[in-house]
């Protein structure tokens, strides 16, 4: 499909211009073609127009004209829209232009020559972490995704006897490859042997 936001009952908006401009609102109703009855947190129940709202890939779900304001609050507040906003790529390059419009030229340069440090201090990082222990890396990795997935309702926490459970299996497939190698290293040291006898 070529389109996959579609102005609708339970869409999320963000409104670009005017009253509210910057705020979250949710689709309540459908005036005509270029008109939207829009509600959320911070905004009272007011008309907007379609061009100066930017659609969202989030929804609310099924919502009817005469929804009241506290059903919106709550599924709001269950699908966590504000947080799934705030870590969009859109929404973060936006802060981003907002705060660099309002630093001075000895303000950019301070923050262009903070970066440089930062980023030295990284790399250097990085570096010591891959070199000493090239694993560690990826499991960090792999914690964040699993707790940001669980903050955000993706993912649901495994309780303790899931946890044992995944640990004896990772713990049985580490001895897996340890007696493998190991076989596969007596293996070649018998080969080795024949071919000098």
């Amino acid at each position: 499909m070529l389109f996959k936001k579609f102005v609708e009952l339970g869409r999320v908006i963000q409104i670009t211009k005017g009253k509210y401009v910057g705020k979250l609102a949710v689709i309540v109703n459908i005036i005509d073609c270029n008109r939207l009855l829009v509600d959320g947190p911070g905004i009272h129940r007011s008309e907007c127009k379609l061009k100066d709202s930017r659609l969202l890939k989030f929804k609310l779900g099924h919502i009817n004209p005469d929804t009241h304001v506290s059903v919106l609050k709550r599924k709001w507040e269950a699908k966590q829209i504000e947080l799934r906003f705030s870590r969009m790529p859109y929404c973060t390059r936006q802060q981003k232009l907002q705060r660099r419009s309002e630093i001075t030229d000895f303000g950019y340069f301070n923050m262009r020559f903070a970066m440089r440090k930062r980023a030295n201090i990284i790399h250097n990082a990085m570096n010591t972490v891959l070199n000493n222990e090239p694993r560690t890396l990826l499991r960090l990795k792999t914690d964040f995704k699993d707790e940001l997935n669980q903050k955000l309702g993706y993912k649901k926490p495994l309780t303790p006897e899931q946890k044992k459970a995944r640990d004896a299996k990772k713990a049985a497939k580490y001895q897996c490859t340890v007696v493998a190698k190991k076989s596969i290293a007596l293996k070649k040291k018998a080969l080795k042997t024949k071919k000098y006898e």
